[in-house]
């Protein structure tokens, strides 16, 4: 499985379910900024993403976006990379709900990635947030605030709050529990949970 990974909540919990269905080897693919190497929107470094690779003992395919490169095609070229590497049987994505962005997805990889024999794959597609939790808890990972981009959260939440429920429960209705609107981005800390 090749696992679309930003080092935030999501990309973990998509991994957890991974691990838990215990199918196949997983390989990471973090796309991140040729200029400033941080994962686009997430404020992540890709040394955070190095770090959490090795910790979870798992290989990692960094692609490089630049400004006149074409997301799809460099997405595209990654899968060719890990299909040297190893057989790969489905690109996985930690998307929650968001219809709009699966289809997004599904329109720019599901041909290409069919004549590779490669299926997409969404492990955490409408699962209840509450059920979320529960998981991300009970793993004993903790995740940190590490981008917030909505005005109506700057007085709630901050860059390095750790998100838990006590954060969730400040935020309002408005704003999406786990932030798939983009309202707030997260990273995982070093010590990942099992």
């Amino acid at each position: 499985d090749l696992l679309s990974w930003s080092g935030g909540k999501d990309s973990f919990l998509a991994y957890l379910s991974l691990k838990e269905e215990n199918k196949r080897p997983i390989l990471l693919l973090t796309s991140y900024s040729g200029f400033n190497h941080q994962v686009a929107h997430q404020e992540v470094q890709v040394e955070e993403i190095k770090k959490q690779a090795d910790i979870l003992s798992l290989p990692v395919i960094f692609i490089p976006l630049y400004s006149d490169t074409d997301y799809r095609e460099r997405i595209l070229l990654g899968t060719t990379l890990a299909s040297r590497k190893t057989k790969t049987n489905r690109l996985v994505f930690g998307d929650l709900h968001l219809r709009h962005i699966r289809k997004w997805r599904e329109d720019n990889f599901l041909k290409a990635m069919s004549a590779k024999n490669i299926s997409l794959h969404f492990p955490l597609w409408d699962i209840p947030y509450k059920t979320l939790m529960a998981t991300f808890l009970k793993s004993g990972a903790k995740a940190k605030i590490s981008a917030v981009a909505d005005s109506k959260l700057e007085k709630l939440i901050k860059v390095g709050d750790e998100f838990n429920e006590e954060l969730v429960a400040k935020l309002p209705d408005s704003v999406d529990k786990f932030g798939e609107n983009g309202e707030f981005h997260t990273l995982l800390e070093p010590k990942l949970g099992s």
